[in-house]
């Protein structure tokens, strides 16, 4: 239980790290909230970081944030099988700021259930993103709405620029459920 912090609940700044099978932001539960003051995870720079089998809900900030600008850049990220932004059960909203937040290259994010966050379910920017399998802005189920203030927001940046993100793939089981959400489901600029 990595919740009520005043500042974010995991903070990295190295290289090789694991988080896994966590409630970062919420009641023993995970069925409240008991934000941290920031991020849920924040990744503040540094290389291969795998965060899996988390629920990342409730928190002030983002659910999981990295490459911020003006830090160190981040490479190789997987965020696998993750629960952002709803309850331990997938059935209700407990909002983070965003659910996933990030720059760098190398990074994939597959099989989350990211629904029920103020702003995106997903905002990438950066090089070789493979975004696949995850339900964005609907139940566990993918049967109701739970929705996220949008989907997916990519953009470019000085160094990248928008054709190096995929979202979905070649395989029915890469599909992506963006369904629910506010705003947009995908938004492409730059």
């Amino acid at each position: 239980l990595i919740s009520g912090n005043t500042r974010h609940g995991i903070e990295l700044l190295g290289m090789q790290n694991s988080i896994n099978v966590n409630l970062i932001g919420t009641t023993a539960s995970g069925l409240t909230a008991l934000p941290n003051g920031m991020d849920g995870v924040h990744v503040g720079g540094g290389c291969c970081v795998l965060i899996t089998r988390n629920l990342i809900s409730g928190n002030s900030g983002t659910g999981i944030a990295f490459g911020i600008p003006g830090q160190i850049p981040v490479g190789t990220v997987q965020i696998v099988d993750n629960t952002i932004g709803t309850n331990l059960h997938g059935t209700a909203a407990l909002a983070n700021l965003s659910g996933i937040i990030g720059q760098g290259d190398g990074i994939s994010i597959t099989g989350n259930l990211i629904s029920g966050n103020t702003g995106n379910g997903i905002g990438a920017m950066g090089l070789h993103w493979d975004i696949r399998a995850n339900r964005i802005g609907c139940d566990s189920a993918g049967r109701v709405a739970i929705p996220n203030g949008g989907g997916i927001t990519v953009s470019s940046t000085v160094h990248a620029s928008t054709d190096s993100i995929t979202i979905g793939g070649g395989a029915p089981s890469h599909g992506n459920v963006i369904s629910g959400n506010k705003g947009s489901g995908v938004l492409i600029s730059g």
